[in-house]
């Protein structure tokens, strides 16, 4: 079976050949970030698996909760406790980040930063 890859560097299609076999499957995408584009879940969603999309931005968590019928979608970041977390919105590209120091560079190099707070929950969560 043939597979069309979304990811970035391919990880769908090197995980695709690991767990392929598995009808009906389920995925955790954490970052999820846009639906399709350097998506490593959307080769599974077209297979016929769901699964859970955390994604703190809310403009990528409301494309996915429109695009993947089916998933359930956690606007959220991950981290080691549950609590709210300053976060740095770098809107139409995948590098957002919760850390300042990062947002600083990013920003010094031109980006616009949106500085917003998000909820933090832990992966038991």
């Amino acid at each position: 079976m043939s597979i069309t890859s979304y990811a970035q560097n391919f990880e769908d299609v090197m995980l695709w050949r690991a767990v392929g076999h598995v009808e009906h499957g389920r995925y955790i995408d954490i970052g999820a970030q846009d639906p399709i584009i350097d998506s490593v879940s959307l080769a599974f969603h077209e297979r016929g698996w769901h699964g859970v999309h955390v994604e703190p931005t809310f403009h990528y968590a409301q494309l996915l909760r429109e695009q993947r019928p089916g998933d359930t979608v956690i606007q959220a970041a991950v981290g080691d406790s549950s609590t709210l977390l300053p976060f740095f919105e770098i809107p139409g590209i995948g590098i957002s980040t919760a850390d300042a120091k990062i947002a600083e560079q990013h920003r010094q190099r031109g980006f616009d930063i949106r500085e917003v707070t998000v909820p933090c929950i832990t992966l038991a969560d």
